[in-house]
């Protein structure tokens, strides 16, 4: 994020996600996708993420391999009391009904030849999310990773005041690609990359329109399908997220540093914590060495330092024992360096 605080355009609180993947089918035409569920946790993960976005996370509904029909979606919108943003996300197969018209968003149980007797399509989602008896959302983003996601902007039609924005992994006719191996789809791979680090634009926001104009270039550089949007007049000036950027990084600590020293004081006697104006040096000793992982040093950092801190930025670098992350929130900057004793075992 830059130093410069500026607030996001939605109200996390008032924000409402719905987060759906499809990875295992029953029908052998359709292929299993290992990636979905890594791209469902890591998304709610930066979602909730106080220093991207912050949404409370009773505010995010996950639902893998789990049926999604018109009638669970419009249970969800029943269920809720304060909806002004809502935002729809599916990774998984996107499959063509017999009319050749529109998609469906394949479940577990879709046949892959006739999709229209199980299978929930795009049309439907949209009429629920726009239902005048259910409530209300000012505005709708919707962000589609599958196959010939594109056909979903051929459907869509501004309803009322109703501000929409669509994401999609391909236009009408292509394939979204989860290359083999990959921890992430291409696309969602991409859009997790940039919420997380962000871009350079000179300032502390996210707009959903420099959202796609990023990921349209990345992805196209990297030869996979061109991602295409579609929206209501200005909403793609609306901020979505902090911008991650790292423009430029404290300065005060060196790896001379940070030899060993003796405890003192200190409820954990394992680490020696020393304040350097806006940063922190730790010393780790052996019994310390399992903070090497990402996420103990995150519950470590936040017990430290309080629970509004997130590690932003965390490399393990073997060959000197160093231990480098890099924790934001707001206007506030830690910058952390943590020296493992060298017969400390791994673990």
């Amino acid at each position: 994020m830059s130093e410069t605080q500026v607030n996001i355009s939605i109200e996390p609180a008032n924000t409402q996600v719905i987060l759906i993947g499809a990875s295992q089918f029953s029908d052998d035409k359709l292929l299993s996708l290992p990636a979905v569920e890594n791209n469902i946790r890591e998304l709610k993960k930066i979602l909730i993420n106080p220093s991207i976005v912050g949404i409370p996370v009773d505010n995010i509904t996950e639902m893998v391999n789990k049926p999604f029909g018109t009638d669970v979606l419009s249970q969800l919108l029943n269920n809720v009391k304060r909806l002004e943003t809502l935002i729809f996300y599916y990774v998984g197969h996107g499959v063509i009904g017999k009319d050749k018209k529109g998609i469906y968003l394949a479940t577990e149980n879709t046949r892959h030849a006739m999709p229209e007797f199980n299978t929930p399509s795009f049309t439907q989602i949209w009429e629920v999310f726009t239902d005048s008896r259910l409530p209300k959302a000012k505005q709708l983003i919707f962000i589609l990773d599958c196959c010939y996601s594109g056909r979903a902007i051929d459907k869509l039609q501004e309803i009322g005041n109703r501000n929409f924005f669509i994401l999609t992994a391909t236009d009408a006719i292509k394939k979204a690609k989860a290359p083999v191996g990959a921890t992430y789809t291409a696309f969602t791979g991409e859009l997790i990359s940039i919420l997380s680090h962000g871009i350079n634009n000179g300032k502390g926001t996210l707009a959903l329109g420099e959202l796609y104009e990023h990921l349209q270039k990345r992805l196209v550089d990297k030869k996979f399908p061109k991602p295409q949007s579609h929206f209501s007049p200005d909403i793609n000036q609306l901020n979505i997220a902090y911008n991650m950027i790292e423009e430029s990084k404290p300065s005060g600590i060196t790896q001379n540093s940070l030899a060993p020293q003796s405890p003192q004081n200190s409820e954990n006697p394992s680490v020696v914590p020393e304040i350097l104006k806006k940063s922190v040096k730790l010393i780790f000793y052996p019994e310390s060495h399992k903070y090497k992982n990402s996420d103990l040093v995150q519950a470590f950092t936040q017990k430290i330092f309080g629970a509004d801190y997130q590690v932003q930025d965390f490399k393990y670098k073997a060959a000197d024992n160093i231990v480098n992350l890099l924790t934001k929130t707001g206007d506030k900057t830690v910058y952390i360096e943590c020296k493992i004793n060298e017969e400390s075992s791994e673990k």
